[in-house]
């Protein structure tokens, strides 16, 4: 029996975009040290099928209807699974300096070379495209079927968990 079957009153699934899950993890590398971070929100009631969307969220944000708040979700518990645990590595988006010393390592540059002013350009470009899509692969690879996200009063609750492109109507 899995985690859904176990809990008996799961009367929601979550309905994800993967281009969403992993537009988030990129947005938060890009905003770490902001307040901001890119989260999926799910609009109350939670039952049926209900669609996610990306949401930028403040720290402190405040909901003054805690009976409408919006269910917010890291990018990264679609990966791990839980809402409550540590994101897995996985989850971390590429960073450039760190591709570029390896781009360096690998075609024995210099640390003050910039692959952008010289020959190697092409080749850079397309190393650090290749590791943004080895990474995408990699996340889509390790979406999870069901999530259980930690709640403030109740037990955790599990969610069935569906991966569709979700369009604009």
């Amino acid at each position: 029996m899995n985690a859904t079957e176990a809990n008996a009153d799961v009367t929601c699934t979550l309905v994800v975009d993967p281009d969403d899950v992993i537009a988030a993890m990129h947005r938060n590398a890009r905003t770490e040290e902001d307040s901001r971070e890119y989260q999926l929100r799910f609009n109350q009631p939670l039952e049926g099928r209900v669609v996610g969307e990306i949401h930028m969220h403040r720290a402190g944000g405040y909901f003054p209807n805690q009976q409408r708040k919006p269910l917010l979700l890291r990018p990264g518990t679609f990966v791990g699974g839980r809402s409550d645990a540590a994101l897995p590595e996985l989850c971390t988006y590429p960073d450039r300096r760190e591709s570029l010393s390896r781009f360096r390592d690998e075609y024995d540059l210099g640390d003050d070379e910039q692959p952008t002013d010289d020959a190697y350009a092409d080749e850079w470009c397309e190393w650090y495209d290749t590791e943004v899509e080895v990474w995408e692969e990699s996340v889509r690879s390790e979406l999870a079927d069901e999530i259980v996200v930690a709640t403030e009063t109740d037990e955790p609750k599990t969610f069935a968990v569906e991966y569709t492109e979700v369009t604009d109507e």
